[in-house]
């Protein structure tokens, strides 16, 4: 064998073929992670009070962001919601959440079945197939963590993501009761 020969073997087995296995590895880990996930006990029931704080969290919230359109690039579109009211059905993780709902050109108040599942002690908006009155027929994945949402929509071949903050009726009111404090002054 010749010594450039040699030097070529001896770099693909100290540079090359670790950083195959490396590569092996990280793909192995990532796998486990995603099965990690895909094992996790996502319907875990969370209990009275988590139940009630949901509610009393939702009912009169006001979600303000963006959304994208696979189709329209990175243009991102706003989006507005408010909470008119919520309440969970007696079993299960249905919920009916009557909604103001704009975006686009739609302007509309709406009830909206769906299920709210947990992940610890985290919410997520499940729609599977939920046609909204007026809107059509959506699919959605939306996580809710301190006052932001983000998550994933479809409606037929449109899809894209959404995220944005939420500003719960409490909070709406203090802010208004400041406003009005410092206009009077």
């Amino acid at each position: 064998m010749t010594q450039k020969c040699f030097r070529v073997l001896l770099f693909v087995s100290i540079c090359i073929v670790p950083t195959f296995a490396i590569g092996q590895e990280k793909t192995a880990a990532k796998q486990d992670s995603v099965e990690a996930v895909e094992a996790a006990d996502i319907g875990s029931a969370p209990d009275q009070k988590a139940i009630d704080n949901l509610k009393k969290f939702l009912e009169g919230s006001k979600w303000n962001g963006t959304f994208t359109m696979r189709k329209s690039g990175d243009k991102l579109h706003t989006e507005e919601y408010e909470i008119v009211s919520a309440e969970k059905e007696p079993t299960g993780d249905e919920w009916m959440l009557v909604a103001k709902i704009k975006y686009m050109k739609k302007d509309v108040k709406v009830p909206v079945g769906l299920s709210i599942k947990w992940i610890d002690r985290t919410p997520v908006i499940v729609l599977d197939q939920v046609t909204i009155p007026g809107m059509g027929t959506f699919d959605s994945r939306v996580i809710i963590r301190k006052g932001m949402y983000a998550g994933t929509w479809a409606h037929g071949k449109v899809g894209g993501h959404m995220f944005g903050n939420i500003t719960t009726a409490a909070a709406a009111a203090a802010a208004d009761e400041d406003a009005k404090s410092k206009e009077s002054k």
